[in-house]
């Protein structure tokens, strides 16, 4: 059953979209297929504490995100995010497991719900992970996990390339998300990614798990600017063993540029 439905002047959209910061990132998407990194995120002690978001140690999760947005609004993820970028069908996403992310705000009964059932699961005499200091029954500390993991706040501060921006709205990213859920690749705590391990270490860790996707799933391939279309061109012929020829020509046919979508809204 098809989900793509027609949005007309809606928010929402029939592409997911995932941006990235260099044509290089870009070109290792369409030869290698995506696979998780870590990314680091504040949870419950952003979501519970509003007025201190820091108080609370942040985790670094594996996931690949994506927007669900039209074009005419996505030139503020394109600005935050990057220049470059790739915009699936919606239903592969679906497809795949990519599912939207829960937002929520210190006062919202979600997040009052989570809390209790995120302490009322500590006790003395369960099992769990002393070294952070929180200790879960181990019947259902996974499901809880995997839920923390596609949980963000409505509002909040972050951190890009050593700066924090505060008071950035998540909610209108309208993020969608792939979480692998083998408990093998834990959330990473603050401590332990800034101080002894090496994120792009962890990285390479998740090189073997992979969202596939066939040309027919590509609606666009987005570079910055028009002088690089034919760069893109090039390189996408240059892709060997992935794609049949025909294929190729498919791909060439989905590029644009951030110069032409600014054009355009």
């Amino acid at each position: 059953m098809p989900y793509e439905i027609n949005t007309g002047s809606n928010v929402s959209s029939n592409t997911l979209f995932h941006f990235t910061s260099s044509i290089d990132n870009l070109l290792n998407i369409l030869e290698n297929e995506f696979s998780p990194r870590f990314c680091p995120e504040n949870k419950i002690g952003h979501i519970l504490n509003p007025n201190n978001p820091y108080v609370a140690p942040e985790y670094a999760y594996p996931m690949v995100c994506f927007c669900d947005l039209p074009l005419s609004l996505i030139k503020n993820n394109i600005s935050f995010y990057g220049n470059y970028g790739i915009g699936l069908r919606k239903e592969w996403g679906i497809r795949n497991g990519i599912s939207p992310v829960h937002y929520v705000h210190y006062n919202s009964n979600t997040i009052h719900g989570i809390e209790d059932i995120f302490f009322n699961l500590m006790s003395d005499t369960q099992t769990g992970d002393p070294e952070n200091g929180l200790i879960f029954n181990t019947d259902v500390s996974n499901d809880i996990k995997l839920l923390l993991r596609y949980l963000k706040p409505y509002t909040g501060s972050t951190k890009k390339n050593d700066t924090i921006y505060n008071d950035r709205n998540f909610y209108n990213e309208r993020e969608w998300r792939f979480v692998p859920i083998d408990d093998n690749y834990a959330p990473i705590v603050e401590i332990n990614y800034n101080e002894f391990v090496s994120l792009s270490e962890e990285n390479k860790k998740l090189e073997h798990i992979k969202i596939s996707f066939t040309p027919s799933d590509i609606k666009y391939i987005i570079v910055q600017r028009d002088i690089e279309v034919l760069q893109m061109v090039t390189e996408i012929r240059r892709i060997k063993a992935k794609y049949s020829e025909d294929e190729k020509m498919k791909l060439i046919t989905r590029i644009t540029t951030v110069e032409a979508i600014e054009e355009d809204i």
